[in-house]
């Protein structure tokens, strides 16, 4: 079974796999949100979503990533939360190893502009990276154009 390093990452991973039945779960586990505090993550629903385990053939399934600040999963963990903080933002991208089908990778916000990019070189399915920040690593853009990969700002 893999294991996530990062949690925040996991999170934007989740958002693509949540169903109908995660969401209740999570929903009920939040009760009155605003009793945690309006930026702190509801505990039960942290633990749940740390805990979580996503099989090879479910994080096969995963082709497309999009980091954006509005995420529904970020509303289930911490309803109160705005999207404008950073204790969500993903600064590790080592975890991206784990979805070996991964084509698309858009990001609106969400990581900060000083995390390492290289490992999205290793993806070999990545057909689309929409980032502004990709621009400024000019080494990794080109080996990712030169694959076919469609590179752009977000």
């Amino acid at each position: 079974m893999p294991d996530f390093r990062s949690f925040q990452l996991k999170l934007v991973v989740l958002e693509q796999l949540v169903d109908d039945e995660l969401t209740a779960r999570l929903r009920a586990l939040a009760g009155d949100a605003y009793s945690y505090g309006h930026y702190e993550p509801v505990p039960e629903s942290e633990r749940l979503l740390r805990g979580l385990d996503l099989p090879d053939e479910r994080l096969a399934g995963v082709t497309s990533l999009v980091f954006d600040g509005g995420l529904a999963i970020y509303d289930l963990l911490t309803p109160g939360w705005d999207g404008e903080s950073d204790e969500l933002d993903t600064t590790d991208l080592t975890d991206l190893g784990l979805l070996r089908n991964l084509e698309e990778f858009v990001v609106v916000s969400m990581i900060p502009d000083e995390v390492d990019v290289t490992p999205l070189l290793a993806r070999p399915n990545l057909r689309r990276v929409h980032w502004r920040r990709i621009a400024r690593d000019e080494a990794v853009a080109t080996q990712l154009r030169a694959r076919g990969v469609e590179v752009g700002p977000g």
